[in-house]
């Protein structure tokens, strides 16, 4: 027998057992070795495989490293079979526990847009403390669910106010998530990062909005100014940074942020990964817009 094929009869067997803690291990080995040979050996899985994954997340005991793994295996074998989505939404959606989340957030993700209509339920069901499932669903969903952007505000307002710098930090990364399918308006990501801009992740995030809000402004504008109805091609990200007024917007909005020395280290940061978004000649092309950010 090939390694894949012991891999494959271990997770039959696993499935069976009862215990789960003390085969996370070996079950871990299992899973890395089927995902690894998936795409290679697609017709040697048994049929209704993806059933046989589904049982280890009714153990709550299952690793969250295991958890991912049987994502990613599901994943895959649904991007082939998309039609057995709806199997795994109808068995995940009984006894909705974290490994299920994990899961969840995994394929949510994914470019299967059978899921999209489905994920709007899962929104209200998600542990509180689980952002980067919600931050999964939120980009796998997009616009599709709109209609609950008041479950959304809700659950990101109470992220906000968790005491974890964990969970914290989660949300300062979901924040350009949430400003792209308009669920929260500049503004709004403005006053969220007002209270967590000491997170880890929160000056290169900022950044990336920051530079994100300006082109759609410049954008915006360029529609306007056209009266012709043929569609622009998009210009990239350097191309729009050779824009006068992206230096300007952006190195007010980060000034703005400085109300003590304190902030200053933030701020720094903040600028220098805004500049990483930069080809040489756009910061020359800028240099007086830098100037008057350092000499301020």
């Amino acid at each position: 027998m090939s390694s894949f094929d012991v891999a494959v009869e271990s997770l039959i067997t696993f499935s069976q057992s009862k215990v789960i803690i003390d085969i996370n291990y070996s079950l871990f080995t299992s899973l890395r070795t089927v995902s690894f040979l998936l795409s290679q050996n697609i017709e040697k899985i048994p049929k209704n495989f993806d059933l046989i994954l589904l049982k280890f997340l009714e153990h709550k005991e299952l690793s969250n490293i295991n958890a991912s793994m049987i994502g990613q295996v599901l994943s895959k074998l649904y991007s082939k079979t998309g039609t057995k989505i709806l199997d795994f939404v109808s068995t995940i959606s009984n006894n909705f526990n974290y490994p299920k989340e994990v899961v969840l957030g995994i394929i949510a993700k994914s470019p299967n847009n059978k899921i999209k209509g489905h994920l709007a339920y899962f929104l209200e069901h998600i542990s509180s403390d689980n952002i980067t499932c919600f931050r999964r669903i939120l980009k796998g969903g997009g616009l599709f669910l709109l209609p609950s952007k008041i479950i959304v505000h809700k659950f990101v307002a109470n992220a906000v106010l968790n005491l974890s710098h964990h969970i914290q930090n989660e949300v300062v990364k979901t924040l350009p998530i949430l400003l792209k399918f308009n669920f929260l308006n500049f503004q709004q990501i403005k006053e969220i990062f007002s209270k967590l801009y000491i997170l880890p992740s929160a000056p290169k995030t900022f950044a990336k909005i920051l530079l994100w809000q300006e082109k759609c402004r410049l954008e915006s504008s360029n529609q306007t100014d056209n009266d012709s109805k043929e569609e622009k091609k998009k210009e990239s990200i350097h191309e729009i940074t050779k824009h006068q007024n992206m230096f300007k917007f952006v190195c007010e909005e980060i000034l703005s942020f400085v109300v003590s020395p304190s902030q200053l280290k933030v701020v720094s940061l903040m600028f220098f990964y805004f500049l990483k978004y930069f080809k040489p000649e756009d910061i020359y092309f800028n240099i007086n817009s830098l100037l008057a950010f350092i000499l301020t």
